[in-house]
């Protein structure tokens, strides 16, 4: 662990920064300040959608901010792209790949600066490749010049970013979720490689999940969720189960508080709508979020919540249990056991279209990708699952005017901010997840699968949702809540499976577990 210096001018800031996304009108950072610290490592912890990568994206011009400044050495900077962040020496190296995929790996380290052409005199080449050769001897790595670089695999790549920023003397260097190792011989450990930049006095950001690695390289720890600041601490005043409670939003001491949970009866006897029997889903075991042996059935009249770390299981579970990808490429496939739902005879993998008519509904996770046509109209989405009830006179056609009266009717129930003839993505993302969810439960459905479902919801349509969920299992529908928030499996379910790591730890009846407990369970793997 580097510990924090007592600099008073920090080598880079950032005061107030707000960013909203007007292409989908998500707001990825609320009001952040932050202070990296020359000769120091900072690390910014939280869940997927926090607003981290935004906010670092800001940081080094990649991103411009609505509102708030970014301030280098004291001195407030308008950061107007990357390369001009590169020349007021800060660096990132991405998650993603950046490179030119086309060129080589010598051809990438080189590529955007003015003093570095990339056609280089013989001489001035030979000076270059001596300064990328000491900068790979110091640090103990190694990089296969001639490559193209689209044959080397993620941790090269990184590698080959890092270079690149090193040789042009960066000060500031901010990692995007990066690799346990880089290439070398043997690989360097990235907490080593990060310990020995902060000593040199260059001041480090490691954006990351991995708990264990922050608290043990970490001078400073940041938490956001949902794109604001949780705070700042020095590692002494927090540990990891503070931090992830405040990634959960749970305060980071937690205390019970007198019991209001309503009382949810048992499952009930009559056979499981759903049942999943020792799962496992192709990947590498080693993978957390490859489901790995999961067993659970969901009754009729009960809510089943799957609680933990989006990354350990639940998005996979998502995935495979409606067929859906999360984002681009393949949903999860099955390397063993079954899943069954009851009244689909296709088995799994099913198609959507086959569980929606078996009796089943989905709010997905991703409101844009999987649950909306976001250049449809409000009244299209609305009806996207009921078309063939609103026609007309002529059989085939929709009838207009029963469409709209549909529309109006789920923008009523859920007071959505927007008219039938509204494109979806002119909606706040508040209101996109409104009506997703208010479609679904229209459907009075056997089974509803709902996945995150209060993202970006105020408290009283959170409270007007669950009002019609309870309704629904009143009257024996079975839920599957599928959420990463641990406040809203005790407060709404009746059982409560926890994940880590890809695997099913435990069930317990929701009225006999705390907060503590499932804490316990789903970052540490821990037993009840």
């Amino acid at each position: 662990m580097i510990s924090p210096r007592s600099s008073d001018v920090p080598a880079l800031s950032c005061r107030n920064i707000a960013k909203t996304y007007e292409s989908n009108h998500v707001t990825a950072c609320r009001d952040i300040s932050i202070d990296l610290h020359a000769g120091e490592i900072h690390c910014i912890l939280g869940e997927n959608g926090a607003g981290k990568s935004t906010l670092m994206r800001i940081l080094t011009g990649d991103q411009r901010p609505d509102r708030g400044s970014v301030i280098i050495q004291g001195e407030t900077a308008s950061l107007s792209s990357p390369h001009d962040a590169l020349k007021r020496g800060i660096g990132m190296i991405h998650q993603q790949s950046n490179c030119i995929a086309e060129l080589t790996v010598w051809e990438n380290i080189i590529l955007g600066a003015e003093e570095l052409p990339l056609v280089l005199p013989v001489t001035a080449q030979g000076r270059t490749r001596k300064a990328v050769d000491r900068i790979c001897s110091t640090y103990g790595l190694s990089l296969p010049y001639r490559k193209i670089a689209s044959k080397l695999d993620s941790s090269g790549i990184q590698t080959a970013a890092l270079v690149s920023l090193l040789l042009r003397n960066v000060q500031v260097l901010i990692f995007d979720e990066p690799h346990t190792l880089f290439s070398g011989t043997p690989p360097p450990l990235f907490t080593d490689l990060a310990g020995t930049f902060a000593r040199e006095g260059k001041a480090v950001a490691v954006v990351t999940h991995n708990l264990e690695t922050a608290f043990s390289i970490a001078s400073r720890i940041t938490v956001l969720r949902r794109g604001a600041s949780m705070g700042t601490f020095l590692p002494q005043e927090i540990d990891i189960k503070g931090a992830s409670r405040l990634m959960m939003g749970l305060p980071p001491q937690f205390e019970a508080a007198p019991e209001t949970r309503p009382h949810r009866r048992a499952p009930s006897r009559q056979s499981p709508v759903m049942t999943l029997d020792q799962v496992t889903t192709e990947g590498d075991p080693d993978n957390p979020s490859v489901l790995k042996d999961v067993s659970f059935s969901v009754h009729p009249g009960e809510i089943l919540a799957c609680v933990g770390i989006k990354e350990h299981g639940l998005t996979t579970l998502e995935g495979l249990i409606t067929s859906f990808a999360s984002g681009r490429g393949d949903p999860p496939r099955l390397a063993g056991g079954t899943v069954q739902f009851d009244g689909l005879s296709c088995g799994y993998p099913a198609d959507l279209e086959d569980f929606r008519k078996a009796g089943g509904a989905y709010v997905p996770s991703d409101r844009l990708v999987t649950g909306t046509a976001v250049r449809c109209s409000v009244t299209d989405n609305a009806m996207l699952h009921v078309h063939k009830n609103l026609t007309g006179s002529i059989p085939g056609i929709i009838a207009r005017d029963k469409a709209l009266s549909y529309a109006r009717k789920l923008i009523k129930d859920v007071s959505i901010h927007a008219r039938p003839e509204d494109v979806m993505l002119s909606l706040s993302g508040g209101n996109i997840q409104k009506l997703i969810a208010a479609r679904e439960l229209a459907l009075n459905p056997k089974l509803l699968i709902a996945c995150e479902i209060t993202w970006g919801l105020d408290i009283m349509t959170q409270e007007f949702l669950f009002s019609r969920i309870e309704e629904l299992r009143s009257s024996g529908t079975a839920v599957l809540l599928i959420t990463s928030e641990t406040d809203i499996a005790l407060a709404h379910s009746t059982r409560t499976a926890m994940f880590y790591r890809g695997r099913l730890s435990c069930i317990a009846d929701t009225s006999k577990v705390t907060a503590d407990q499932i804490g316990d369970v789903i970052l540490g793997g821990a037993s009840i």
